[in-house]
């Protein structure tokens, strides 16, 4: 074996789900700057080709709930690990509007296929994106990763499902929970469109956790760059090191915009324009403790809200 072919050999490849925005892409761009070889998904047509092509990966476009589909993209790819980013198309900022009816039947089906056609292939490791919502409610309390886990909402139910899915895979499985994700996710470009428009927004005043898509992407390449797996499955809580509330976040969000305070959406209009679940996670308040991702990963979030919001507008 020649020297090139031995360095080839040892280039870690990795397949990322949901690459053409937030936690996907950021993974894209960190992992291709650290010498991995990328191969990521889109559902976002030319525009997320696009940008994982500019990130360093190679986009391909399968259908992620069809097993057979999938298992043809990693097997073309040659994935040694999988970061599944899919799932953060239900943890945006709260204040964006979701069809929860459409997505959540998707993020199960599309981690069963992922799941499915990560055993027939040689995977040696699973990342998988899940909210903190899952918590629920801690009542001002930063909860750690063995925490009860409130499932009393269908969202919940859902991000458990998957969890689950990853777990009982036969793969070393990772789970990050996160706080609300922010950054190049569709959530924050959808949320500041309406703002441009006059939209007033739904509002929230408990403290809760948020993430820079950037945060969550080291958490996950510090996963898969480890040199063994201690068990089948593990979770890791992820979050800034502050935590502020859904008012006290959108109105950064509209004065870093440029935009300034948006009205408050209330009343009827609250209860025509959102779903059950958006309301419940808009008045919800989840603390974490990320005390096991910093000893065990070395893991740390980088910056301030503030500074992360800046760096999404660039």
């Amino acid at each position: 074996m020649s020297e090139q072919e031995q360095v080839e050999e040892k280039q870690l490849s990795i397949f990322i789900t949901g690459a053409g925005q937030g936690v996907g892409l950021a993974a894209a761009t960190e992992a291709n700057r650290r010498g991995y070889k990328v191969v990521g998904t889109t559902s976002l047509g030319t525009v997320g080709a696009y940008r994982i092509r500019r990130a360093g990966g190679l986009p391909i476009y399968p259908d992620l709930t069809r097993e057979s589909a999938v298992y043809s993209a990693l097997q073309m790819a040659k994935a040694d690990v999988i970061i599944n980013a899919t799932p953060q198309i239900v943890n945006g900022i709260p204040h964006n509007i979701v069809d929860y009816d459409k997505l959540l039947p998707y993020l199960e089906a599309s981690t069963h296929a992922l799941m499915g056609a990560a055993g027939r292939a040689d995977i040696s490791r699973i990342i998988h994106i899940s909210a903190a919502s899952i918590y629920g409610d801690t009542h001002h309390e930063a909860v750690k990763e063995d925490a009860h886990l409130l499932l009393n909402n269908p969202l919940a139910n859902s991000l458990h499902e998957a969890e689950e899915t990853i777990f009982d895979g036969g793969i070393p499985g990772y789970v990050l929970r996160t706080g609300y994700i922010y950054g190049t996710h569709a959530a924050c470009s959808d949320v500041a469109q309406a703002m441009r428009e006059g939209k007033a927004m739904p509002r929230g005043s408990n403290a809760t956790s948020w993430t820079h898509e950037d945060d969550v992407a080291s958490a996950a390449l510090l996963i898969a760059e480890k040199d063994s797996d201690d068990s089948t499955h593990d979770v890791y809580n992820i979050a800034s090191q502050t935590s502020i509330t859904p008012d006290e976040f959108i109105n950064q969000f509209g004065e870093t915009y440029g935009i300034g305070e948006p009205m408050s959406l209330s009343g009827f209009m609250l209860q025509f324009r959102t779903s059950e679940i958006q309301r419940n996670l808009i008045n919800m308040g989840t603390l974490l403790d990320t005390t096991k991702a910093r000893e065990e990963l070395g893991w740390s979030p980088k910056g301030t809200i503030a500074g992360g919001l800046d760096k999404m507008l660039l």
